[in-house]
Order: structure tokens, then sequence, then C-alpha cells
């Protein structure tokens, strides 16, 4: 009987002969489908901490821009003074506003949570930034309102002296006392510290009108004065002068006297 197919003279290689396994995980028992769910978790947390640290790059320099915003030596926000600080609420508003649209889009923040974290920390910076702000603001405002009002004052103060007028006198006094009062109310002042105010502007130009009057010896304007500022000058400010007064006219009888005995 002889096979089909069979050469005798071949000899099978079995001493060179290699052995192939077959190396996988199935192999060995190992379930791959735990495999992909471990991988596919550790790259989602990658992404996660990727996202958090983008998310502390962009907030990280929202604060470096806000900080230079406000301090910059030459254009700080917080370094204007007088009525121009009066714009820095406008200017502060709309720059963060800018520079959060800005670092939202350079950094690209995926995740909601990065976002919303983004945006939370962005929000409470302008916060505790709007209260300063306003406070300085306020500050300024108040500032230039009275170095204003208070040059006003002086101007009127010293036109007091350029009259023998009493009543024009008399009306420049009380201009300076509605100006001290109207902008004692736009600076939240009560009444009471108002009329402190007033009493002390007309004890002080009272005393400046009588004490010239006196110096000139001019008993007829003296009178004139008195009477007028009777109400509006404290007495106690007054109160010497009406001696001084009657001194002079004391004097002037005295004086007439001896030009009639010299006669």
């Amino acid at each position: 009987m002889k096979l089909v197919n069979y050469e005798q003279n071949e000899r099978l290689n079995t001493v060179n002969g290699e052995f192939r396994p077959t190396i996988n995980a199935e192999a060995y028992g190992v379930n791959q489908n735990g495999i992909n769910t471990f991988a596919k978790a550790l790259d989602d947390a990658s992404k996660t901490w990727l996202e958090i640290d983008k998310q502390k790059d962009a907030i990280n320099e929202f604060n470096q821009k806000v900080t230079e915003l406000k301090f910059d030596k030459d254009k700080g926000l917080m370094y204007q003074k007088g009525m121009n600080a009066q714009g820095i609420l406008p200017t502060y508003l709309e720059s963060t506003q800018k520079f959060q649209s800005e670092l939202a889009a350079k950094y690209n923040l995926r995740t909601t949570d990065a976002v919303n974290a983004f945006n939370k920390a962005v929000e409470t910076s302008k916060t505790n930034d709007l209260d300063g702000i306003s406070r300085y603001m306020r500050g300024q405002y108040e500032d230039a309102l009275s170095t204003a009002t208070q040059n006003q004052i002086n101007n009127l103060n010293n036109n007091l002296l350029q009259t023998n007028d009493v009543n024009q006198q008399m009306k420049t006094l009380t201009l300076t006392g509605d100006l001290i009062e109207a902008t004692g109310k736009q600076l939240g002042l009560d009444d009471e510290q108002i009329a402190s105010k007033k009493q002390q502007n007309y004890d002080l130009n009272a005393k400046t009108l009588l004490d010239k009057t006196v110096a000139d010896n001019n008993s007829e304007t003296l009178d004139k004065q008195l009477t007028a500022l009777t109400g509006l000058a404290s007495e106690n400010v007054l109160t010497p002068y009406r001696k001084m007064y009657q001194q002079m006219g004391i004097n002037k009888i005295a004086n007439n006297e001896n030009d009639f005995g010299a006669i």
C-alpha cells in the first residue's frame, strides 16, 4: 500500500523548528473590557488635570491683568485723582469683561466645571474690588468738591474786603453760607454739621470785617455792620466790637469837647 503525496526522502526539521506562541490578554484569561475601562478612566483623569491647570493659569493671568489695570505706575486706575477718578468704575468693568472673554478663548476651557470655576473666581475678584473702588471714588469726589467749594469761598471772602458797601458785604457773606450748605448736602453732612460750618464761616468773616472797620476808625460803618451781622454772626464775636463802638462814641464826644474848648 502506498501513501498518496508522501515523499519518503522528505525529513521534517523538528530540531530547528520555532514555537510561536500567541501573546494577548485573552490568552491569559484577562478581561479586555476591564483594561479598556481603566485606560479610559486614566485618560479622562489626565484631561481633567489638564483642565484644572488651564483654569488656574487663566485665573492667575486674569488677576495679573487686573492688578496692572489698577496699579500700573503710569496709568493705573487707582492713581487717578479728583473728578478724574469718577471714570474708574466704568473703565474697570469694561476692561475686566474684556479680560474674561479673551482668557476664556485663549485657554479654551472645555469642561463645565473648569468654565464655572474660572467664571466664579473672576466674579469674586470683581466683587471684592468694587467695594474698594467705590470708596476710593467717593473719597476723591468729596476731596475734589470740598477743594472747589473752598476755593470759591476764599474768593468770596476776599471780595468782602474789596467794598465798603455793608449791604454788598452781607450779600456776599450770605452767599458763602449758601455755598457751604449746598456742598454739605452733597457730601451727606447732617443739618447740625452744616450749621456748624456756616457759623464758623460767618464768625471768621465778621471778625475780619469788623477788625478792618475798627482799624479805619469808622464808627458809622461799624454801627451798620454790627446791626447787619446781628443774628448771623455769634453774639460772643460781636460783643467786643459793640464795646469798641461805644468807646469810639465816647472818644468822639471827648474829641469834640476838646475841639470846642480850643475855640
